[in-house]
């Protein structure tokens, strides 16, 4: 939890929102969770271009200011799925059936008209569905979410708490990354020289990587056990509820996934993945 969030959630009333805190920051966990699924609806129905850019200018327009991220922290996070979705985009183009005039030829592989609108519509679909969450949980304290999620949604507490503990863990992994590199540098066996031996270097690193992950892994399930997290029934430190802001939000985002799937149905370009 960051100093900011921390000092915040002490310091205001149950359901209430702190004062000084991006609006989207002070939302409660499962209202930021439950609007997400209701904004991922249309554009996992649907294939049209006209939902995929509304749910993206929400996302630049709206939800980023109202956390305070900018396009560059956005940008910083996304790269990876920019990685992917554009490796994504050139799998579906080859892939899929052809239709219109052929762009590229290389032997059996073929790009055409249809192939390709086919990688752009699966590529802003992908954005879509992935920046919104990205910025909305960047701003969400684990311990928050684990709170609202066993409080509000009554979910099992072993699968909460196990969840709150990963969340946890994940952060720590970049410096398990740079630990290691470090070590594997000082015993001369870093990431250099050749491709080869940068490639063998790497996979080396990765597995080192996973090896920590599922020891530190059994090590925190012993520590949770024996601190009584899993003995039933339990008290939670902080109450988790509902407030009127979080409603509103909610409803925003029933509101706006609404009106966007009319929007496309008026248009005539929405695009049901079944149809």
């Amino acid at each position: 939890m960051s100093t900011r969030q921390s000092s915040a959630r002490a310091a205001a009333p149950a359901g209430g929102s702190p004062r000084g805190v991006p609006f989207v920051v002070g939302l409660n966990p499962v209202a930021k969770l439950l609007g997400l699924i209701a904004l991922a609806v249309p554009p996992t129905l649907s294939m049209d271009r006209l939902t995929s850019l509304s749910m993206l200018a929400l996302t630049v327009l709206v939800i980023a200011p109202l956390a305070r991220v900018s396009v560059v922290g956005i940008l910083v996070r996304v790269w990876p799925i920019v990685v992917g979705a554009l490796g994504a985009v050139w799998a579906v183009a080859v892939g899929a059936a052809d239709s219109g005039a052929t762009l590229l030829s290389i032997g059996w592989l073929t790009v055409s008209e249809g192939s390709l609108e086919s990688g752009v519509s699966m590529l802003l679909r992908s954005f879509a569905l992935a920046l919104p969450a990205i910025v909305v949980m960047a701003t969400t304290d684990s311990s928050e979410l684990g709170d609202g999620l066993a409080q509000i949604l009554k979910m099992p507490q072993r699968f909460v708490l196990g969840a709150v503990a990963a969340l946890r863990v994940v952060g720590l992994i970049n410096d398990d990354v740079q630990t290691l590199r470090l070590a594997r540098r000082a015993r001369g066996v870093g990431s250099f020289g050749t491709p080869l031996a940068r490639w063998r270097a790497n996979a080396g690193l990765t597995f080192a990587l996973l090896v920590q992950v599922v020891r530190r892994g059994a090590r925190m399930a012993t520590t949770m056990d024996a601190r009584g997290f899993s003995a039933t029934p339990r008290t939670w430190a902080y109450p988790s509820v509902l407030a009127p802001r979080d409603w509103a939000a909610l409803g925003f985002c029933v509101a706006f996934a609404a009106l966007v799937w009319t929007a496309a149905t008026v248009t005539g370009q929405l695009d049901i993945l079944w149809a």
